[in-house]
């Protein structure tokens, strides 16, 4: 059930996503699961439901995106559900192998979804501790992403208070 739950969930969410980490580059898949380790297994009062990291991660994404070759390549990632009830967090990270390269993808992914290129409104912006994040919404949920160091982070929730309050903190610890 659990794993079933989690192919129904990602792929769901992972409509609030196509397009946007479309300049992943790989090199086949080839990433090493090094730099991140396990996500919280608790995460702004949320239950970790299920996670990949590593190569696994690059593979659950490389399903629903296209990737472009010459483009930074990942170093590691993660995709990670969070459930509280019937609220649901869904997690991306994609790590670079410098914070320039996570930064361009950032700008890249803003510039996309505010020229319409995406289901997603315009991002919006604020600041969690000198990072800037851009929030919106579209496909039923709102989303957030930033960077973080050399990370890029995606955040599709039903519950956008928890986000800002305190998911986003307990990412940076995370990454940190």
């Amino acid at each position: 059930m659990r794993g079933r739950l989690f192919v129904g969930v990602f792929f769901g969410a992972a409509v609030l996503v196509v397009g946007l980490l479309v300049y992943f580059s790989v090199g086949g898949f080839d990433v090493s699961s090094g730099v991140l380790g396990e996500p919280p297994s608790v995460l702004g009062g949320y239950s970790l439901l299920d996670y990949r990291i590593g190569g696994e991660a690059v593979e659950d994404l490389g399903g629903v995106h296209s990737f472009l070759p010459g483009e930074p390549a990942l170093i590691d990632a993660l995709v990670a559900i969070y459930v509280r009830g019937s609220d649901i967090i869904h997690i991306w990270v994609a790590v670079f192998g410098s914070s320039d390269d996570a930064a361009a993808l950032a700008g890249k992914m803003y510039t996309k979804i505010s020229e319409g290129e995406s289901p997603y409104t315009p991002p919006e912006e604020f600041e969690v501790d000198g990072v800037t994040v851009y929030f919106g919404s579209g496909s039923s949920m709102n989303y957030y992403f930033f960077h973080y160091g050399n990370a890029v982070v995606w955040i599709s929730t039903t519950d956008p208070e928890t986000v800002e309050t305190r998911v986003i903190r307990e990412l940076f610890d995370y990454l940190a």
